[in-house]
């Protein structure tokens, strides 16, 4: 329920996917996008209660950091040079002339969400992509994006949010 942590101050990440819950009805990516539009920068994870044995290794927080140390780790993790997934692997998203392109593992969809107007995809039930091309435009963006990739079990990765205050 967003009143639960609507009012809540800095906080630095939210869980969009729990291994164990997540064929359960516990969608909490939409705590995610109303914590981003509400103001608050969180970096989306993924992880795992473990309540019982078949609960574990269902989902994790990728990082990318120069090297495997924990101080390393952290800055990144800390610095949103990460995402959330069950599985699907976002191998690079990068501007360049004016376009979005996005690289993933093998997926039956890629989507751009915003705050804004501003949403694209590509979807199929039938074909697998590994890249999308979608146009940047901050001006019906809003103040953020981020790309959410399925591959075709189903499975999801939730990016970090953009700002395009930044870019």
């Amino acid at each position: 329920n967003v009143n639960d942590y609507a009012s809540l101050k800095n906080i630095h990440s939210v869980e969009v996917i729990n291994g164990g819950c997540a064929r359960l009805n516990d969608n909490t990516s939409i705590h995610y996008d109303q914590m981003l539009r509400s103001g608050s920068c969180v970096v989306p994870t993924g992880g795992d209660d473990n309540h019982s044995a078949k609960d574990h290794f269902k989902s994790w927080t990728m990082i990318k950091a120069p090297e495997l140390s924990y101080d390393t780790l952290i800055k990144a993790y800390e610095s949103g040079h990460c995402y959330a997934s069950e599985g699907p692997e976002i191998k690079s998203i990068v501007i360049d002339n004016g376009e979005i392109i996005i690289k993933t593992s093998p997926a039956s969809a890629i989507v751009v969400r915003s705050e804004g107007r501003h949403s694209d995809a590509v979807i199929s039930r039938t074909e697998t992509f590994a890249e999308f091309r979608t146009k940047y435009c901050p001006e019906k963006m809003g103040r953020y994006f981020r790309i959410e990739v399925r591959d075709k079990e189903g499975y999801k990765a939730f990016s970090n949010a953009y700002y395009t205050n930044e870019i």
